[in-house]
């Protein structure tokens, strides 16, 4: 017998198995969460599980020690991240150290109230804020001076009050560095004098 006709044979044999292997089991089905096709057995397809996780493990490896670049871009990745969050951290921390030292205590118990409490330190500047509208409109009433000349057609929320407080802060941080007994109702009512004066008269 010729070397063609044999090779012939053996490939129509393999076809003639495979096309039976196909009649008893059926075309392949898609695996199960998890697991893999294996053989055709007494005419169903294995599912085979638990393996996928140790396969994909070993191919993940062997994808990085063929790609040595990509696992080190991915270490200096996740490295850069982490030192970017512990020096985020410690700038922090320095900035809560360096206020203790130098704010006021009052303002600096302020400042972490509206850290941790925000409607509380709110409700406190909502309350100072009314206080002093209405220590105005009691002087004007006897026909003393006023404390600030507020316009009349302006309405003042907390959020003004709050922004009135954090201008003077931030604008006169040193002077109030050296008040140690200053307190967040000072602070308002010189940020409110400031914004709004009154006429001097002759």
């Amino acid at each position: 017998m010729s070397k063609p006709v044999y090779f012939f044979l053996f490939f129509l044999s393999l076809s003639a198995s495979a096309h039976t292997y196909a009649q008893v089991c059926g075309f392949k089905p898609s695996p199960q969460l998890g697991c893999k096709i294996g053989r055709c057995v007494n005419g169903k397809w294995e599912q085979i599980c638990g393996e996928s996780n140790t396969e994909s493990d070993s191919e993940a490896i062997n994808t990085m020690i063929a790609n040595p670049k990509t696992a080190d871009i991915a270490v200096a990745l996740e490295a850069r991240q982490r030192r970017l969050e512990a020096e985020d951290a410690r700038k922090q921390q320095t900035n809560v150290v360096k206020q203790a030292n130098t704010m006021p205590s009052q303002l600096l118990e302020f400042e972490k109230l509206r850290s941790s409490d925000k409607a509380s330190a709110t409700a406190i500047m909502a309350g100072l804020g009314q206080g002093f509208l209405t220590a105005n409109g009691m002087l004007q009433a006897k026909n003393m001076a006023p404390l600030y000349c507020q316009p009349q057609n302006l309405v003042l929320g907390v959020e003004n009050y709050m922004r009135i407080y954090d201008s003077m802060v931030e604008r006169h941080r040193s002077q109030i560095e050296n008040l140690k007994s200053a307190t967040v109702a000072q602070i308002l009512i010189f940020g409110l004098v400031e914004a709004f004066p009154c006429e001097k008269t002759q």
